[in-house]
């Protein structure tokens, strides 16, 4: 670019040239982290993917039988890169929840499967268009055999807990 003089009696200009240089693109399409915990794992200590290695693309894991929701975490490794995108669609914990972290409704997705597992993918799109797709592949474990119960919670029409005043004992099989 040109600047002239800023005397208006003088032709002079200053000639200056700009050299741009962008670092190319990122190839980094992995990620950083990757959780998987039970509805009831509140602070997220027990990753049910314990030992995630971003190299390692595919993973087995065996789910509980009465699993129905699932919170999972997934961050990219690069600022720039996009994603993650997870299938099946997470959703929020609630109507105006904007964090959507939840695999809902697990036990419908392994009812539809058709060989009883449920894959969830998490695709990252690296800055240089470069696509990573890493898969959960989910198996539900055997019902167990053993109809005692071990514990009773008492829930609203919203699945809220109420108070159960009486204490539950496994011995007991009416409550009243």
């Amino acid at each position: 670019f040109t600047v002239p003089s800023q005397d208006p009696r003088t032709q002079f200009w200053s000639t200056y040239t700009l050299d741009i240089v962008r670092d190319p693109a990122s190839e980094d399409n992995t990620l950083k982290s990757l959780g998987i915990y039970m509805r009831d794992d509140e602070v997220m200590k027990n990753n049910l993917l314990p030992n995630f290695d971003p190299n390692v693309t595919e993973y087995n894991l065996e789910i509980p039988y009465s699993t129905d929701w699932l919170r999972i975490r997934a961050e990219k490794n690069h600022e720039r890169a996009e994603g993650p995108v997870i299938k099946p669609e997470l959703q929020g914990n609630g109507f105006m929840d904007t964090d959507k972290q939840w695999l809902k409704d697990v036990r419908k997705l392994f009812e539809q499967s058709k060989d009883g597992i449920v894959d969830v993918t998490f695709t990252v799109k690296s800055e240089a268009g470069v696509e990573k797709v890493y898969t959960v592949h989910m198996r539900r474990a055997d019902p167990k055999a053993d109809a005692t119960l071990t514990g009773l919670i008492v829930t609203d029409r919203n699945d809220q807990n109420l108070t159960f005043r009486r204490g539950f004992n496994v011995n007991t099989e009416t409550y009243v």
